[in-house]
């Protein structure tokens, strides 16, 4: 995964954003709003559109930093890391069946 910080001149003063996305830039798994260090993490990978965009990569992010990888009961992908889970489950209880 990457982490990139969105350089586009738009037209209208619209802010750009910071997000972490699939290594080929085609999912977003997260975003952080302008002037924000929070990554607001996505349930499930969605789509990304990089046309007519342009990014400026911050930080590389390799697969066994991401911890070790598990699939949810619905096929979504979690990471595990130090008894912490991505999953939704986790972020609410604290706890989960992946850890």
């Amino acid at each position: 995964m990457i982490l990139v910080a969105e350089t586009t001149l738009w037209k209208e003063a619209i802010p750009n954003h910071c997000y972490l996305l699939s290594d080929d830039k085609s999912k977003m798994h997260g975003y952080a709003k302008h002037g924000s260090s929070h990554i607001e993490m996505m349930k499930k990978p969605i789509g990304f559109d990089t046309r007519g965009r342009q990014f400026t990569v911050l930080h590389r992010i390799a697969e066994e930093d991401q911890g070790r990888k598990v699939e949810g009961s619905k096929g979504a992908v979690y990471y595990v890391k130090d008894n912490k889970c991505t999953c939704p489950g986790f972020k609410f209880r604290g706890e989960c069946k992946h850890v």
